[in-house]
């Protein structure tokens, strides 16, 4: 279990330019995964916690880290290795997000819920 650590605060914007706005980061965040992936739409949206890294990596065609998606919370916690995986299952096209944020790592409700708000704004 990780440690609380309630005076954190997140760095994963440094360095980045950042949009204002949270509409316009999703934006240029959607894009991101577009530009890297070549798909406009997937079917299926997984998120791992700890321990459950291994599932991406059986599965998973191509990785994009979280560092280079404008807007991506990284996790501090061990065992999240804050990459996003394009793989299928069956049929269907998987967004896998390999690793997540937490409040106790110093997140805001709308860090901890971007993630989320990505895969839903590709179609998931």
């Amino acid at each position: 279990m990780p440690k609380i650590r309630p005076n954190i605060v997140p760095t994963h914007t440094e360095g980045k330019k950042m949009p204002t706005d949270f509409s316009r980061t999703l934006q240029v965040a959607k894009q991101k995964v577009i530009d890297k992936f070549k798909l406009t739409e997937y079917q299926v949206g997984v998120v791992l916690g700890s321990g459950l890294g291994g599932f991406a990596d059986q599965i998973g065609l191509k990785s994009l880290p979280y560092s280079q998606i404008t807007g991506m919370p990284t996790s501090t916690t061990s065992g999240h290795s804050n990459n996003l995986h394009l793989g299928r299952i069956g049929d269907k096209q998987v967004l896998i997000m390999q690793g997540r944020v937490h409040g106790y790592e110093g997140y805001s409700a709308n860090e901890i819920v971007f993630p989320t708000r990505l895969m839903i704004s590709l179609g998931v």
